[in-house]
């Protein structure tokens, strides 16, 4: 069992020099490459999902270890990961978006929609916790929805998330502040520190099953960012790499 797994889907990964070098220092990494699939951006169609369950399956690859999933149009691989837990668990979210919007193409399952999707669909789920959503997309449907709970942002955290279930970590970059990295979504306000302790404290003190981080920029993006923007999201990858050596 590999304790990284990098699940190119964009080619985001191939831009970032430090982080490619650091990974390489490691013996438990696994590559897995779904650059040249089609109908995943964003929305994933079920022939496309089934082709990436089965290159995970071939690969060895399920909720176990830390995965990198690319920037936010990819998110709902982290639905795709989870089905394999076959006890009940909860799910923390560190997103600036809740991800509980039904797609606008019919039921297909997207990046904004996975949360809702992995609700309706995986029996073991027994909690989500949303934590760093912006504010303005708190609506009435996301705060009653069944097994939602939004986390206040001055909530402490281990205070709210029980230690009697285990827990699956997933983080999308764009609840960083701007100035912290750059994501290809609108971004939050959370400071790195602050997202880091929260890992690092959810990892010492629950019982983790596994962990998944997007949250990159994307191609286009990379075209025509300068050095420094590129530095900064290098940087924040090998720091979140190196806090989660641990796990």
């Amino acid at each position: 069992m590999k304790k990284y797994t990098v699940i190119n889907m964009s080619g985001a990964y191939k831009r970032l020099g430090g982080f490619i070098s650091e990974l390489n220092k490691r013996e438990d990494v696994v590559w897995i490459d779904c650059e040249s699939l089609s109908g995943t951006e964003c929305y994933c169609d079920s022939d496309s999902a089934d082709r990436i369950r089965g290159i995970l399956s071939c690969n060895g690859i399920d909720y176990h270890g830390v995965h990198f999933i690319d920037n936010g149009n990819y998110h709902y691989l982290s639905k795709l990961l989870t089905e394999s837990i076959d006890e009940p668990f909860n799910l923390f979210v560190a997103d600036n978006h809740p991800d509980t919007q039904s797609p606008l193409f019919g039921p297909i399952l997207s990046c904004g929609s996975w949360v809702k999707d992995l609700i309706k669909e995986n029996k073991n789920v027994n909690n989500v916790y949303l934590s760093g959503v912006n504010p303005q997309l708190i609506t009435h449907e996301v705060t009653g929805m069944d097994k939602v709970v939004v986390l206040d942002s001055g909530a402490d955290i281990m205070d709210v998330i029980p230690d009697d279930i285990p827990i699956y970590i997933s983080i999308d970059k764009d609840v960083l502040d701007i100035d912290e990295c750059v994501t290809n979504w609108d971004q939050g306000n959370m400071s790195f520190n602050a997202l880091t302790e929260i890992i690092i404290n959810l990892i010492s003190y629950r019982q983790v099953l596994g962990i998944d981080i997007c949250g990159e920029m994307d191609s286009m993006m990379y075209d025509k960012a300068d050095n420094i923007r590129i530095h900064k999201n290098d940087t924040i990858n090998i720091e979140l790499l190196n806090a989660l050596d641990s796990f």
